[in-house]
């Protein structure tokens, strides 16, 4: 039994032109020793990055259109797009405190100010067309062309029992679509999250033990586990429905993975020690994380479209990262291949530029 604390609790039910361009394997799982680092050496020969623009200031979200734009919130609370090509900035109108999430291609920003959702249009006039009932804040929100929009909503509450009277956040995956409103695709903390959306409005996300899908019409679609992987899970799908994520083995190591259709699993190359993928982008190249020692210890990472790991620190250097930073984290790639990445300097102060894959 559960209070909700100040809410009622709702209950309700750089040149591929193809996405589908093959990686991964399909013999060994790494969870029985197949070692992946020997086709970590296939792929892009020639590939390499350079800084293209920092963000220094504010509260960048993890986003990144086609064109280089990346919202982001002031330190004063002022909702904001920045172009890392120009190093121009927009603002966006009112919603003083919004904060925005997403940004699609032609310009279009989402955001949320505690439960109620925020849009704006192509020259940055703000509309709020819905507020979340039975959910204190959305975050995040991802925005699909076609204005549907997946987001999570969330609220605490206090668990009744012996023991059991710490609050705890629930969260619960929405889409929204206009002139339909919200549609609960979730149940609260059931274990299933829907997490990524694609140009065409392809949600994806996982159901606690295998990757989900949910398309504009119909009942979720599972995909298959790997052989050998206890459960998995999906972080992105692009255009051409490749959707990746990661499988777990029962030893609880991570291994990246790709879905060409939900019958499809296959393992991406790691560096020995397991990894996640969590963006791809519709040329068919992918960003995320691999392990680099058994601790869990990671780097960022991208897989070119013929299946080769890269890792960004070497593909970076000697321009960065500089003394004493870490790149921390790929947030988002666009299809112009540009990534969005965190970098930690040695203060542990933290700032996002873009990176443009050559």
């Amino acid at each position: 039994m559960a209070v909700l604390a100040g809410l009622p609790l709702s209950i309700g039910t750089a040149s591929a032109q193809a996405g589908k361009a093959h990686s991964g394997t399909a013999g060994t799982t790494s969870c029985d020793g197949g070692d992946q680092r020997g086709a970590a050496r296939a792929g892009w020969r020639d590939l390499h990055a350079h800084v293209v623009g920092t963000l220094e200031d504010g509260y960048a979200a993890s986003s990144l259109n086609r064109h280089g734009d990346v919202p982001f919130r002031t330190e004063k609370g002022e909702a904001m797009v920045w172009n890392a090509n120009t190093g121009e900035r927009r603002a966006l109108e009112g919603a003083q405190g919004a904060v925005p999430f997403d940004i699609t291609d032609d310009g279009r920003v989402v955001g949320a100010q505690g439960n109620t959702l925020v849009l704006w249009d192509t020259d940055g006039k703000v509309s709020r067309p819905d507020a979340l009932a039975g959910e204190m804040s959305i975050h995040p929100a991802q925005m699909a062309e076609d204005g549907t929009v997946v987001l999570q909503g969330q609220h605490w509450i206090i668990p009744v029992g012996a023991g059991l009277n710490h609050p705890r956040l629930v969260t619960t995956s929405y889409r929204w679509q206009p002139g339909t409103g919200f549609e609960r695709l979730t149940q609260p903390n059931d274990g299933w999250s829907a997490v990524g959306i694609s140009h065409d409005g392809l949600i994806v996300g996982g159901t606690g033990s295998a990757a989900v899908a949910w398309r504009p019409q119909g009942n979720p679609e599972i995909y298959a586990n790997f052989p050998g992987h206890s459960r998995s899970w999906a972080s992105a799908v692009n255009d051409e429905e490749v959707v990746v994520g990661a499988g777990q083995c029962r030893s609880g190591r991570n291994i990246p993975m790709r879905w060409d259709d939900p019958a499809d699993p296959q393992e991406l190359p790691d560096l020995g020690f397991g990894g996640i993928a969590t963006h791809i982008n519709n040329r068919g190249w992918i960003a995320g994380y691999a392990s680099t020692t058994v601790r869990g210890d990671q780097v960022p990472v991208v897989w070119d479209p013929h299946g080769g790991l890269h890792r960004l620190d070497e593909l970076l250097t000697p321009e960065r990262p500089a003394k004493g930073d870490t790149l921390s984290s790929i947030d988002a790639v666009n299809d112009r291949n540009q990534l969005l990445v965190w970098v930690q300097r040695a203060d542990r102060t933290m700032f996002k530029e873009v990176v443009q894959l050559r």
